[in-house]
């Protein structure tokens, strides 16, 4: 059994048997879990150019079904992908295979550089399934729908595949307190890298009572320029970002899976999730307590702080006293783009060998894959590094790189249906408020929910009818990949 120290001096986990101590709050410490968590790669086809008369059909398609898309504010059916109504830059078309990868495609080549095809992988894919797998698909994909096109003497085979850009990260519960961690005077000492700009980003937790009584919270510090072409690094609080973008719920039981977070922390990372207010995470460790905490007046104190409209700040105090902090998730990303790959064009085409076994245009896109520890190793030693006095790398640091770089193994049908239970109950939720609000518009005072519904019902009327099919029918293409 492994449990944070400071998870031992709350006054709920002395309450606690050792059984219930096990299975709230067990955990892996310093536990690292990487993956690849975006990627974006070109494809070229064969004896392709600028005005190319025979792919002229390919466009004509795409753009009867892109105007349908456009004038429906909705996907469309384009073989077996989802053709939306936005593109990307040149890229006119978007394909889409929801949730696993997208396919976007220009009628207009600037250049003979110019790749035809931009396919981006999404990070649900990369995560449950792997990178190997969500390549060799959206390849096959890709190659597919060209060659529904081909005729005669005429085949649009893709000559080779190229990488745009490739995003390697790190979730890790190995930092307990990033604002200490990342404090300025302890970077001074501690940062070493090769870029110029940095920053930093946070929220300010203020109470009620009193300006000056305010919690500085550091949530992101970044590496470089964003909109560089090269290298960008950032340092931030993903389940902060899970929760507040209310999307990726997926990682919550991803991290439990793996240790990185315990059934408590899950629990208040849900709570928040379903109000998409990550200052509701302190309301959340008191619910906690309501629930398997001990004491009857602890209980009723909480239900009256609870009722009322308190700051976050002022939970957060009243949280602390009694419970644990709920384990910080940090994601550190490198964001690597095409020209990082470019000044090793040589060593990679040359001196890089494939593992994953895989047609020749995807060769040297997956010599990087492959080989990404060699790149891994560069970019936490020369582009940043977090050192001690003597020059030797922080033990944090260390740990990090020397994370074995596999594909994090996670029970994709546990985790897909995981996803579906909670963001169906947040529907839930959301559909029961508003049969309260509706019921209230239509004078029904009493609580009686089958009433409320009945009455709902009795006022839709053709236009809401027909609202409703087309927003069933749009969720169920966006939703069939978690279903």
């Amino acid at each position: 059994m492994s449990i944070r120290i400071d998870v031992t001096r709350t006054k709920f986990y002395q309450e606690l048997s050792e059984e219930c101590r096990k299975e709230y709050f067990d955990l892996s410490r310093n536990k690292i879990l990487p993956c690849i968590d975006n990627v974006y790669y070109t494809c070229f086809i064969n004896h392709d150019k600028n005005n190319n008369i025979w792919m002229q059909p390919i466009f004509d398609e795409m753009q009867a079904a892109k105007q349908l898309a456009q004038e429906k504010h909705d996907s469309v059916a384009f073989g077996h992908l989802q053709l939306t109504p936005y593109g990307f830059n040149i890229y006119k078309y978007c394909l889409s295979e929801p949730d696993l990868y997208d396919i976007f495609v220009t009628d207009y080549l600037p250049n003979d550089d110019t790749p035809r095809v931009l396919v981006q992988l999404r990070a649900y894919g990369l995560w449950i399934y792997g990178v190997e797998k969500m390549v060799t698909d959206s390849f096959r994909q890709v190659q597919a729908l060209f060659d529904s096109y081909a005729y005669d003497q005429i085949d649009f085979q893709i000559s080779k595949c190229r990488e745009n850009r490739i995003d390697y990260c790190f979730h890790t519960n190995i930092i307990k307190n990033p604002y200490k961690e990342f404090a300025e005077d302890k970077l001074e000492r501690n940062c070493h890298t090769i870029f110029n700009n940095y920053g930093i980003v946070g929220h300010i937790e203020k109470a009620k009572t009193s300006d000056k009584n305010i919690s500085f919270v550091k949530d992101y510090i970044s590496f470089g320029k964003r909109k560089a072409n090269n290298i960008f690094v950032r340092i931030y609080n993903k389940g902060l970002e899970v929760v507040q973008l209310a999307y990726k719920s997926f990682f919550f039981e991803v991290w439990q899976q793996q240790g990185l977070i315990n059934k408590y922390d899950k629990y208040c990372y849900e709570y928040a999730y379903e109000k998409k207010d990550f200052d509701a995470i302190h309301r959340a460790r008191l619910q906690f307590y309501l629930e398997h905490g001990a004491h009857a007046d602890l209980k009723e104190e909480i239900l009256k702080e609870l009722n009322k409209n308190n700051s976050p700040l002022e939970y957060k105090e009243l949280a602390d006293s009694l419970m644990p902090e709920v384990t910080t998730v940090l994601n550190i990303e490198f964001e690597t783009k095409r020209r990082f790959y470019y000044y090793s064009d040589k060593f990679i085409d040359d001196q890089l060998k494939n593992i994953t076994s895989c047609v020749q245009p995807l060769q040297r896109l997956f010599k990087i894959l492959d080989n990404r520890h060699l790149f891994l190793d560069y970019l936490t030693s020369k582009t940043l590094s977090f050192r001690k006095s003597d020059g030797s790398y922080a033990d944090w640091w260390q740990r990090l790189r020397n994370t074995k770089l596999d594909t994090v193994k996670t029970d994709d049908k546990l985790v897909r249906a995981y996803s579906k239970d909670l963001d169906r109950n947040i529907v839930m939720k959301r559909a029961v408020n508003a049969v309260a609000t509706s019921a209230l518009y239509n004078g029904l005072d009493d609580y009686d929910l089958k009433a409320d519904m009945s009455d709902l019902l009795s006022n839709i009327n053709d236009n809401t009818i027909a609202g409703y099919i087309k927003n069933k029918a749009s969720k169920k293409k966006r939703l069939k990949n978690l279903l």
